[in-house]
């Protein structure tokens, strides 16, 4: 940036410098004209020749220096491309990175919270199974108690059971619920009989 503005500054000044050339030149001729007479003609061309020839050597010089300072601005402009592809390819660099690494974090806490599920999953498994083995052995029990009864009911001499029957039936005149809809004569002739 501060060869550009150098750049300028000297195109600038050489321009103000062609002016106040012109102009040096042009107050000269006029002052050769009022001091000196025009006494020839040829003195008048030759002091046109001189002048165009100047004016000549400072239009090349500017020539020159405008296209130097185009090209400086082409370099410079080619610099700036350079540093604008160079910036971009940055960002894009930065961007990925922090892709990547938002991505794997995401990716750890998923894992994580997988793996705390499986664990959970598992634990509730097994709590399962051992609520299947429990509920067996709960079913066997049951079966074993039930056996039993059937094996204490079958080995007790029939007439005891009825003679408990009917004490039970004289004691309650009325038929009084227990645990259930049936009087508990009936209950236990249903059992028993």
């Amino acid at each position: 940036m501060k060869k550009l503005l150098n750049i300028l500054a000297v195109s600038v000044g050489s321009g103000v410098l062609l002016g106040a050339g012109l102009r040096a030149l042009e107050g000269q001729t006029a002052l050769r004209a009022r001091v000196e007479p025009e006494t020839d003609d040829t003195a008048a061309k030759s002091d046109y020749q001189r002048l165009a020839c100047r004016l000549n050597a400072m239009e090349q010089a500017f020539s020159r220096r405008l296209d130097a300072q185009q090209t400086a601005t082409e370099q410079l402009r080619l610099q700036q491309d350079e540093a604008e592809t160079c910036v971009a390819g940055r960002i894009a660099e930065i961007r990925q990175e922090a892709i990547d690494t938002l991505l794997e974090g995401v990716q750890r806490k998923v894992v994580d919270r997988i793996a705390r599920l499986e664990e959970e999953v598992a634990g509730q498994s097994a709590a399962m199974s051992e609520l299947r083995e429990c509920s067996l052995k709960t079913e066997r029990s049951v079966q074993k108690l039930i056996e039993g009864i059937d094996r204490l009911v079958s080995a007790q001499p029939r007439h005891k059971l009825r003679e408990a029957a009917a004490h039970e039936a004289s004691r309650a005149t009325d038929p009084v619920e227990i645990g259930g809809t049936e009087p508990t004569g009936s209950r236990l002739r249903s059992l028993f009989g």
